[in-house]
């Protein structure tokens, strides 16, 4: 789409599990995040929302919520579904985005953390209008992944790392040992510390999940210019594809 992340502005409706990492995360790219909400209502603030604060705020109020959060003005979680911004994130309840409201989305793209937020009805609306929709099939799966993650680990009695991470962390060792002798200088106890860190689990989970949703993205994303068809359709175009192959390798006969 041509985004800067940091000339970027996001919108997340939900502050659960999803809603709130989510904010996080876009927010650790540079994006702006100009409103939140959660049951009790939505919070815009058109110069920029403290994710960081708004996350201690629930964690230390009374209601675990966001109720009485000052960061940013009231507005209801419907109106917030249509502030100006370039990213939009439904993470909180299916059917949110509906005909009555999807000719009002304002977003370039929306990424739908939650499950169903959008009717079939609004994709349609939403997809006349230009609007790139990551449908949650890929948007929220991350979770599933690193469970699957979890789940070979397991079965391997083995955890992530433990076979190279010393290997690495004396790779690294090398590169600077060179550099020093090279540049005849000596690099300090305490930058070395910083330095030198083998890649542990949750490196790894992280690495893994960040290349999964990336070549998930690019696999989805290519089948969209050759069927041209929605976003959502080319996610379904791929799975159904991907259980056809299997169960033809399996021995079932192709149709």
């Amino acid at each position: 789409l041509g985004l800067n992340p940091t000339s970027t502005t996001c919108v997340v409706q939900g502050f659960g599990n999803v809603g709130s990492i989510s904010a996080k995360l876009i927010a650790q790219l540079g994006v702006k995040i100009v409103a939140i909400s959660d049951v009790t209502g939505g919070y815009y603030n058109p110069e920029g929302i403290d994710v960081n604060a708004a996350i201690a705020y629930v964690a230390n109020s009374e209601s675990r919520s966001l109720d009485g959060y000052t960061g940013g003005s009231k507005v209801t979680n419907a109106e917030l579904l249509e502030l100006p911004c370039d990213i939009l994130v439904p993470a909180a309840m299916e059917d949110q985005i509906t005909p009555e409201n999807a000719s009002r989305i304002k977003a370039k793209m929306i990424v739908e953390g939650a499950n169903g937020p959008t009717t079939a009805e609004a994709d349609s609306i939403l997809n006349e209008k230009g609007i790139l929709v990551v449908p949650d099939i890929l948007a929220n799966a991350g979770g599933v992944t690193v469970s699957y993650f979890e789940w070979v680990k397991d079965i391997s009695h083995i955890r992530f790392g433990r076979v190279e991470k010393r290997f690495q962390e004396q790779k690294i060792l090398d590169i600077i040992d060179l550099i020093d002798k090279k540049t005849n200088t000596k690099t300090d106890f305490d930058t070395i510390k910083n330095i030198v860190h083998g890649a542990d689990e949750e490196d790894l989970a992280f690495s893994g999940l960040e290349d999964s949703m990336r070549n998930a993205f690019i696999e989805i994303y290519n089948a969209k210019k050759q069927i041209k068809k929605s976003f959502r359709e080319s996610a379904y175009y791929v799975s159904l594809k991907k259980i056809r192959n299997f169960y033809t390798v399996e021995g079932f006969p192709k149709r």
